[in-house]
Formats: structure tokens, sequence, C-alpha cells
């Protein structure tokens, strides 16, 4: 028999990795364009930093009007993308109604439908309406393409031209908010006044009577005018919307700028103060020493 300790052991195969039993502390790194400024996130490089917004000319803009720069380039970028009123729908709003008018006149001497209504003063109604829609929708135009090209276009070489460019972009956006929101105003409220006009207009010569099943269309379509337009009376733009974040955004920048500037007056001053009489301030004389070659100073006065 052989000797059994001269027999090979069988090497130990390596266990299987196991997953981790929490995954707290794997470091997953934030999506691209997550990052906030000022924030280290686990894992994140220096490098995703948002760098400090600086001119053409490399020079750094301060913090506050950087952070408005910011805010009105995502505004217009938005509001681009999405877009506004054209010329296109002001035209075709004109042109619906002047047709819907058109054929109200061709039945004005047209003998009455059933139930005996004209149908004339109800296409007077809305056909006027889509025509003074249209004309303000060209006269109101709140299409924000224009004002954002020419705001990414500015130059920012020198102080005075990005100041230039805020103050444009200020005045643009509030501009547009305050064209976005008459041009709501008045489409909200005509399509409420049409709304509750229809039923007079249309139902007066007949003391009030539903006869036809016409008649219930008109009605189901004079309420949904009616509620369209107070719901777009109460709601906001989005241009109006980012009108108004913007200005919380300024006015957060300049108490908070305010803040710091008081803060730096009212501040202690670290350095000490001295009162020295006239006459008596301090003296420095050498002083003799023990070894040769080597001396002391000595301050003397009254403090």
């Amino acid at each position: 028999m052989g000797d059994p300790s001269a027999t090979t052991a069988p090497t130990p195969s390596t266990p299987p990795a196991q997953p981790p039993t929490s995954y707290e502390s794997v470091d997953v790194p934030p999506p691209p364009g997550s990052a906030e400024p000022g924030i280290q996130y686990p894992g994140q490089p220096d490098a995703r930093r948002r760098p400090p917004l600086t001119t053409d000319a490399g020079v750094r803009i301060p913090s506050g009007i950087a952070t408005r720069l910011r805010a009105l380039d995502s505004d217009f970028q938005v509001l681009a993308a999405r877009g506004g009123g054209s010329i296109v729908d002001g035209v075709l709003g004109i042109l619906t109604g002047g047709l819907t008018i058109t054929i109200g006149i061709l039945l004005l001497e047209e003998p009455a439908g059933p139930g005996g209504l004209n149908m004339s003063p109800y296409l007077f109604t809305y056909g006027g309406a889509s025509a003074v829609r249209g004309i303000l929708s060209l006269v109101l135009m709140t299409n924000p393409s224009g004002a954002a090209i020419t705001y990414s276009h500015m130059p920012m070489t020198t102080m005075a031209e990005v100041q230039a460019r805020l103050d444009y972009g200020e005045r643009e956006l509030a501009s547009l908010a305050d064209r976005a929101r008459l041009s709501r105003i008045i489409d909200g409220s005509l399509n409420v006044a049409v709304g509750l006009a229809i039923i007079p207009i249309y139902l007066g010569p007949n003391n009030f009577e539903i006869r036809n099943t016409f008649d219930w269309f008109v009605l189901i379509g004079a309420g949904i005018s009616a509620i369209s337009g107070v719901i777009t009376l109460l709601s906001s733009t989005e241009a109006e919307r980012r009108w108004s974040a913007y200005e919380e955004l300024r006015d957060r920048l300049r108490a908070r700028g305010e803040a710091e500037g008081r803060q730096g007056e009212d501040a202690p001053r670290s350095e000490l103060e001295l009162e020295v009489p006239a006459g008596r301030g301090p003296s420095i004389a050498p002083m003799a020493s023990g070894g040769a070659g080597s001396g002391v100073l000595g301050v003397t006065g009254t403090f």
C-alpha cells in the first residue's frame, strides 16, 4: 500500500462571486445633465461640475448674473420649441370667419329651417367670433422663435454686452408673457360671450323652446364654448409661468446679494485697533546680548 500522505488532496474550487446584498455602497453616476452646480454626487468626477460662465474674453461672470442668463436661455429654448401663434393661424381664422358669415348672408333670405328658426344669426355669431380671434392672433403674435434666435446670437465679449444680453432677455420674456396673457384673456372672454349669446340669439325667436334635435346640438356647443372660455381664463400660459418663475429667481438673487452686502458691512473687524497718544508712540532700539555678533531688538512704548 502506498503512503496516504503522498496522495494529492483535491484543490477546493473557488466559490462564485456573490452579488452584493446592499446596493447602497455602489456608486452609480447620475444621468447626463442631472448634476446641479455646486453639488458633488457619489462617484461623480470633478469634471462633471458645471464650469463657471465666462465672457468670450475669458472674464468670469458673477454668479447671480450667470444664473439669470442660464434661466433665460432655458426659457427661450423651451418656448421656441413649443412654438406659439403664427401668421397662418390668424389668416385661417379670418378666412373661416368670413366664410361662415358669407353662408349666413346667403341663408338670410331662405325660408326658416326645422322648427321655424333661421340659421343666419347663429352663423353670424360664430363667424364674427372666429374672424375677431384671427385678427387678434395676428396683432398679438406670441411666437418666441425670433426673440430666442436674437438672444442666442448676442455676443458676450465684455461685461457691457453681457448686461445688454441680460436686459434684452428679460425685456423679451416679459413682453411674451404680457402678450400671451392678453391673448388668453381676450380668447377666453370671446368663448364665454359667444357661448352665452347663442342661447338668446338662436332660441329667442322661438320663445326658448326646443323643438328638434338640432336645437340640442346648438345648446351643447354653446355650453362647451362657455366652459372652455372659463378654463382659458383660469389657466396661465407657458410664457406667463416661466416669467413668473424668473421673477421669483431674480428677487431671491437680489435679496441674497443685499443680505451678503449688509453682512459684509456689519461684520466685526478682525484687526486690532490701538490708540497711541501723540508723542508717545512705540520705539525700536537695539539691545545688547551676551554673545558676540548677536543682538536683539526691543520695542517700548505706551499702548
